[in-house]
């Protein structure tokens, strides 16, 4: 299949596969000090260096979160020996660290604390509802975890405990991958389409770490699996395999998934052998993109000619969060401002000259009474979407920034968790607290520049 897209379009999405999945790249984001010499991940081939954010606002005043009482910013594990507080609460933010990243960090503190000693992450400890409470459950949350734990070291700057449980969590999760590629069970209760496409985004993640080529062909067998034997049977995807009818956030991940497992090269091709093409695509990328869009159609809510306003469900009204999805979706398979302004502009609504910000925003992405006014997987496409996509509009990216930042804030948990309500109580903390730490990758203001160096040394006095 040969693409379309500008060449300025294809560094645009260049861009965005690094913000939005190899953030574990950036120096930047590892401040948790730690030594090399510890525990090392291989740096990835070819790895990318941290694109431009001339749009975002810096933060420059040295500001901490609370709970910053001990004497290290490495906590040693909570369940490790007989100290059980939280190593967030024992959290010390390194010099310049913003206050995204501190919520990060902290995050990373709790996932290592929690983390099971096989590898896991148990869906049942996080307070998961019973349907979520099985290999289902445990495969999302054990590889929103590891893709999480990934991130918190890059290069020379590692975090070994976190390293180590990333390697645990990988080693969980390649143990539960079968012959037919799938890692979840298919026919079980948990969403198991949700799980096996995270899943499969982070052995993709994985493999750019690694020169094993082991991982890549994991990667083609589980997306492979993901993309072509678990589509709705009215197109695109939904939560279950072979689910009646699509479902907007689903197929947004989906395409998501699929976009940047084609640009690393994937093929699609585990369980039949790919033709060669005259620009070395795969052949089956176009019946993926196909069935994409006919999930698209499927949750055109007939608001707009261009299709980019999304329904709830099949002939249902235009619904606010599914529109987000949508938005991610069309934009990944056809990349182009106009293609989703009608999305835009139903997102954000009015814009407040007054105010210079869009009031709607607030209103459909609040905390609630206790957490119920949103969901994770919406937020962190959403802002993907915003951030990543659309920083052309500086009224768009604030609005929907400082939001975003001022809820998380405001509620992140001693331990470094976020509570749960709403949408997300069936699927419990980790669900969350990792997609809140994959969210905060995104809303991180660039890094303070660097300083200039030092004069050269006087010459010797004759």
């Amino acid at each position: 299949m040969k693409s379309a897209v500008t060449t300025g379009v294809k560094l645009f999405i260049a861009v965005l596969a690094v913000a939005a999945s190899t953030f574990g790249f950036w120096k930047y984001f590892n401040g948790l000090n730690a030594n090399p010499a510890e525990s090392r991940i291989e740096t990835p081939r070819d790895a990318p260096s941290r694109p431009a954010e001339s749009t975002k606002p810096v933060e420059t005043a040295k500001t901490t979160l609370p709970a910053q009482t001990a004497e290290s910013s490495v906590p040693r594990p909570a369940h490790s020996g007989a100290d059980l507080t939280p190593s967030a609460a024992k959290y010390i933010a390194p010099p310049e660290r913003s206050l995204d990243m501190q919520m990060f960090d902290k995050a990373v503190l709790y996932l290592i604390d929690i983390q099971e000693p096989d590898g896991h992450f148990d869906s049942a400890k996080a307070g998961a509802a019973p349907e979520f409470c099985n290999l289902n459950g445990d495969i999302a949350n054990t590889a929103l975890a590891a893709w999480v734990l990934m991130g918190s070291s890059s290069g020379r700057d590692q975090n070994p405990p976190a390293l180590a449980g990333a390697r645990k969590a990988v080693q969980w999760l390649e143990s539960k991958i079968k012959p037919d590629g799938f890692i979840v069970d298919p026919a079980g209760p948990g969403e198991p389409v949700i799980s096996q496409l995270f899943a499969t985004d982070m052995f993709r993640l994985a493999a750019a770490y690694s020169t094993r080529d082991k991982l890549r062909q994991t990667t083609n067998l589980l997306a492979s699996a993901a993309l072509m034997k678990m589509r709705a049977k009215n197109g695109g995807f939904g939560p279950d395999t072979h689910s009646d009818e699509p479902r907007s956030d689903v197929l947004a991940l989906a395409a998501f998934v699929f976009k940047y497992a084609s640009l690393d090269g994937f093929k699609f091709d585990a369980f039949s052998e790919a033709p060669k093409t005259k620009d070395g695509s795969s052949p089956f990328e176009d019946d993926i993109i196909a069935n994409l869009r006919a999930g698209m159609k499927r949750l055109d809510a007939k608001v707009h000619p261009s299709g980019a306003v999304f329904a709830e469900k099949a002939g249902g009204k235009a619904d606010w969060r599914a529109t987000i999805g949508g938005m991610q979706a069309i934009f990944l398979i056809n990349p182009s401002r106009a293609a989703v302004n009608p999305a835009l502009d139903f997102i954000f609504g009015e814009f407040d000259k007054k105010t210079e910000s869009y009031p709607l925003i607030p209103l459909m992405l609040s905390w609630g009474k206790s957490g119920e006014g949103y969901d994770a997987l919406t937020l962190w496409q959403g802002t993907i979407s915003v951030i990543y996509m659309f920083t052309d509009d500086k009224y768009q990216y604030r609005t929907w920034a400082e939001n975003v930042r001022e809820m998380l804030r405001a509620h992140q948990e001693r331990d470094g968790s976020w509570p749960v309500a709403g949408l997300d109580a069936k699927r419990g903390k980790i669900w969350r607290t990792t997609l809140h730490a994959m969210t905060l990758i995104l809303t991180a203001p660039p890094p303070p520049p660097p300083g200039p160096p030092p004069d050269p040394p006087a010459p010797p006095a004759k």
